[in-house]
């Protein structure tokens, strides 16, 4: 139990390596994997983060589809090295690597969105039965840390899960929307705001579409999500 406690609170084993991160480093991801870990320095696809040439903004999948957010930006690619940080992060109950992901959120702030004018921070929200059993959001802990170093506010209310969804990755395009029918309710509160959506990881990028579009039929007028990590 007690050495539970002092990883949780010390943590002194990286979460990729496995070895040391040193007494001074309180990310729980030594210097050596923070190196190898692949962050996308051009822009994706504005429609869904998806890693487009240098000459296009917008993917050939979202020419084809409806869309809902403003402009999507993510910060990695969800392989290994930032995958392994994100696992531990959600399923290992170790929230203090938010600290790290969440500077991979700011950083995508700074360089895409600290000149808009940004009414709210939001996290892309969870079924209250799924929270009760993890524990926490981790999406939350990511815009928690966002309006810290920002001062934007963060809402809880502005968009609820009210359908218990299957997760996403083994689904196809049509399940995929079938399964996110109805799964999002979104408050009048947001009607005529500015909002950045964070989430952890986007594939398609359904999720966050579907939210978006919950938000803007309630009114919201403009939609922007930050994502930690995108599958190529």
């Amino acid at each position: 139990m007690f050495k539970k406690i002092r990883d949780l609170l010390l943590p002194a084993e990286c979460s990729v390596c496995g070895g040391n991160t040193g007494s001074s480093v309180m990310d729980g991801v030594c210097p050596d994997c923070l190196k190898n870990i692949e962050i996308i320095n051009a822009d994706g696809c504005r429609f869904c983060g998806r890693p487009v040439p240098d000459s296009d903004d917008v993917c050939r999948r979202c020419l084809r589809l409806e869309v809902f957010t403003d402009g999507i930006y993510t910060a990695a690619y969800y392989k290994e090295g930032i995958r392994d940080i994100i696992k531990d992060f959600k399923y290992s109950g170790k929230r203090y690597l938010g600290k790290y992901l969440g500077e991979l959120i700011f950083g995508l702030y700074r360089e895409f969105l600290e000149n808009s004018d940004i009414d709210k921070i939001i996290c892309l929200p969870m079924h209250r039965a799924k929270k009760q059993e993890r524990g926490y959001n981790q999406a939350e802990i990511l815009a928690g840390y966002l309006s810290k170093k920002t001062g934007i506010k963060k809402s809880g209310n502005y968009l609820k899960r009210v359908k218990k969804t299957v997760p996403q990755y083994n689904l196809s395009r049509h399940d995929r929307l079938e399964n996110l029918s109805g799964a999002f309710k979104a408050s009048k509160k947001a009607y005529g705001k500015h909002i950045i959506m964070i989430d952890d990881v986007a594939t398609t990028g359904a999720t966050i579409q579907n939210a978006a579009r919950c938000l803007k039929n309630t009114g919201a007028l403009r939609i922007y999500a930050l994502v930690v990590a995108h599958g190529k």
